[in-house]
């Protein structure tokens, strides 16, 4: 289903949760790595979490943080850990958040990390892209939001907010 919504990318009414599972599900499968060990709670009060949305570029948006989390939070070992946990915020929005427990991002390079080609990871296969794109996919194109928290030792958490219903995006 991932797969397909990547392709297609329609907006379409579907479950977050099945969404978060799926992706979570496809990055242990592909990731070419021993996967990180994830864990996802829903927080909302019931299984189900009707969303108007797009879902492969949800996906794309998570398969990234999950990507760089495996890439830089945990960059001298096999394994680490990542929580990603669905709730609501204060606004009613959706808010998915990806943490993860390893290196951290130090605080002069956090301001610029949705810079596009800004990366302190050259050598390991960074194009200083990736984040930027997903700022812009969860910004334009999901009419969300998305913040970063990080201590340098403590780990790294992307918040994504989205809104229950996105409008159709404009043709570029």
């Amino acid at each position: 289903k991932v797969s397909v919504h990547q392709i297609t990318d329609i907006l379409e009414q579907v479950n977050l949760v099945e969404v978060v599972t799926e992706t979570l599900h496809l990055f242990g499968v592909t990731s070419g790595q021993p996967a990180l060990k994830t864990t996802f709670t829903n927080a909302l009060p019931g299984l189900q979490a009707p969303w108007l949305g797009y879902p492969g570029s949800l996906s794309q948006v998570l398969l990234n943080l999950l990507s760089n989390a495996q890439r830089y939070a945990y960059p001298l070992c096999s394994e680490g850990k990542v929580e990603i946990t669905l709730a609501t915020d204060h606004d009613g929005k959706y808010s998915i958040a990806v943490r993860d427990f390893g290196a951290g991002i130090p605080q002069e390079n956090l301001q610029r990390v949705f810079d596009p080609f800004f990366t302190t990871g050259r050598g390991k296969g960074g194009s200083g892209l990736g984040m930027s794109i997903v700022h812009t996919i969860v910004t334009a194109h999901l009419k969300g939001a998305i913040t970063i928290d990080s201590k340098l030792g403590e780990g790294t958490t992307v918040t994504l907010s989205l809104p229950r219903e996105v409008s159709e995006t404009e043709e570029v």
